[in-house]
């Protein structure tokens, strides 16, 4: 929402009821999250969030040599993350959550140990999921008589 309300102030932006769905506590959002952690849940998705700790400096976005500095938090934990899910908090601005100098960086090593622990656990979530088919195909074809000669 602050990158939307700067570019509205130069000139660049123009408001959106988009963005009005998007702010802290819209009530809208709130009920979409709960869906999703609904769905996530159901399905068995592992969701893993990670956030910003360093405020981004939005005059260079505008201004490449600004000689001013207007520094904000974009997305803060509470707004990155939701209760029950693991996240950890990487060491970056906004702008360079997805962008590692080197497979040394520690926010790179961080990211990636993640994926690879997602990956571990994809083998077991998926025999889960169609082990819960199976049973729920047992007990749909065994508990309803089919018709002879369907």
């Amino acid at each position: 929402m602050v990158l939307a309300e700067m570019a509205e102030m130069v000139g660049m932006g123009v408001p959106s009821s988009l963005l009005k769905l998007l702010e802290k506590d819209s009530e809208v959002l709130g009920h979409m999250l709960d869906e999703f952690v609904r769905l996530v849940n159901d399905a068995q998705i592992r969701v893993f969030c990670f956030f910003e700790s360093m405020k981004s400096d939005l005059a260079k976005l505008f201004i490449k040599k600004s000689p001013f500095k207007s520094e904000e938090l974009i997305v803060d934990k509470d707004s990155a993350t939701y209760p029950g899910v693991e996240s950890l908090q990487l060491a970056s601005d906004h702008f360079s959550l997805n962008k590692f100098g080197n497979s040394k960086d520690g926010n790179y090593v961080s990211v990636s140990n993640e994926i690879q622990a997602t990956a571990k656990k994809a083998a077991g979530i998926i025999k889960t999921r169609q082990n819960g088919l199976s049973l729920l195909f047992h007990v749909i074809f065994h508990v309803t008589k089919v018709p002879s000669g369907f």
